[in-house]
């Protein structure tokens, strides 16, 4: 037999097999479009089999079937989660959906389950004061949560091979500040668990006092509700983030954010839920700097950096590379900061390649406590003049604080202060 002959053959029965699987799989999807309308009838049975699949009791209130692509899926409308002896509701669901996977259904011999969405959930997370976060209120305005149980479905949650939360709802309460609740809408995530690996991706609306839009990916090992027991990776990145809301984080007497907007992107490690390094690139918008007793405003045009912080377990060394500043008509050279700072003692050293006076010493006022006397030293020998290769000292001290700098200056002038005499463009 010719090479060509037998090739022809293969061909003929490829395409035999290929048609045969077509019509194959015509007739089931046809058969299962023509069951799908008595689905209602099968719900208990359906319950039984969705509740040994996720591993929870399950009611469910009406039960309906489609189809995804060549996946079919069952529909489950009204779901409570219930305890075992099913008298207790562990949580509520508007709307889930459990896909069948067929393929690895063939290959076991019995239904397997694909893709699990839920839709229309409302997710409260709440942070106590010790640090871990529990997921309550999963009831619907209903239904009841029982307290000892409320978290099971933490667990349940974080036991679920694949999960998808589509067009839901996160509250947001931290007990460590103000426990007041951030609300987070449009909530699309996708959760993958494999033992106590956990993946994490997708994205969340902001509430409008905050921002546009939060994307996030998560990449753990570990507990992620525990407050110290999971490391791992973490990525974040934010649209038109409302600076004016990070002014509650300065004390009283200091920064006032008028306005402005920051887009950032930052990658982080954390080690037993404490953060050991993040790196990443941000841009600040139009951003208003203002004091309660200063009444003039600084306006930053435009202020874009890439950055980089590292815990060495004594100090926190940040460096801020590649820094553009833009303010009024005026564009800084290009610059780079260095900081280290040790938390146990407050020192604090600053390197910076650049510096315009003009332009940063008003910006002291902001950050000074109003009437010390290097802040009043400084307003009033009120200097211009360009400074490179600044470093800079701070060490708070028992009765005293502790400052020291060195730099190279160019073009100093100053006024004159008390004792201090003014210099003109040394």
């Amino acid at each position: 037999m010719y090479p060509s002959s037998i090739f022809q053959i293969c061909c003929k029965s490829f395409a035999y097999i290929v048609v045969t699987l077509l019509v194959v799989v015509a007739l089931a999807l046809s058969l299962a479009r023509l069951l799908v309308p008595s689905i209602e009838s099968y719900k208990s049975d359906v319950e039984v089999w969705v509740s040994e699949q996720i591993g929870q009791q399950v009611e469910i209130a009406t039960l309906d079937a489609g189809w995804y692509g060549v996946e079919p899926q069952l529909i489950l409308k009204g779901v409570r989660l219930l305890s075992d002896d099913r008298m207790q509701i562990h949580g509520y669901f508007q709307q889930a959906r459990l896909g069948i996977d067929l393929y690895s259904s063939a290959l076991e011999g019995r239904l397997l389950p694909g893709a699990f969405t839920l839709e229309g959930a409302r997710f409260v997370l709440v942070r106590q004061t010790d640090g871990n976060v529990s997921i309550e209120g999963l009831a619907n305005s209903t239904e009841t949560e029982n307290s000892e149980n409320k978290h099971l479905l933490d667990e349940w949650l974080f036991k679920q091979r694949f999960l998808e939360v589509k067009n839901s709802e996160i509250v947001w309460i931290d007990l460590r500040k103000d426990g007041k609740p951030s609300v987070f809408s449009d909530v699309n995530l996708r959760l993958r668990n494999d033992g106590a690996s956990h993946r994490v991706d997708g994205w969340v609306n902001l509430p409008d006092s905050l921002g546009a839009r939060l994307e996030v990916a998560i990449d753990v090992q570990g507990s992620l509700l525990s407050g110290n027991t999971w490391s791992g990776e973490v990525y974040v990145e934010t649209e038109k983030l409302n600076v004016a809301e990070l002014s509650q984080y300065f004390p009283e007497e200091s920064l006032n954010i008028g306005g402005g907007k920051v887009n950032f992107r930052l990658w982080s490690h954390w080690d037993n839920a404490k953060l050991v390094s993040v790196r990443g690139n941000a841009s600040l918008n139009d951003v208003q700097v203002s004091a309660k007793h200063v009444a003039r405003m600084r306006v930053i045009n435009q202020l874009t950096t890439n950055f980089l912080a590292v815990n060495t377990h004594r100090d926190w060394e940040i460096t801020l590379d590649k820094v553009q500043v833009k303010s009024g008509r005026r564009l800084w050279p290009q610059t780079r900061i260095d900081i280290k700072y040790n938390p146990q003692s407050g020192r604090l050293d600053t390197e910076l390649a650049y510096l315009d006076l003009k332009e940063v010493l008003p910006l002291m006022r902001f950050v000074m406590p109003r009437n010390s006397e290097l802040s009043k030293t400084i307003l009033g020998l009120n200097a211009t003049g360009i400074v490179s290769d600044l470093f800079m000292q701070f060490h708070p001290g028992g009765k005293q604080d502790e400052y020291f700098a060195t730099g190279r200056l160019s073009g100093l002038t100053t006024h004159p202060w008390r004792d201090i005499p003014g210099v003109q463009n040394l």
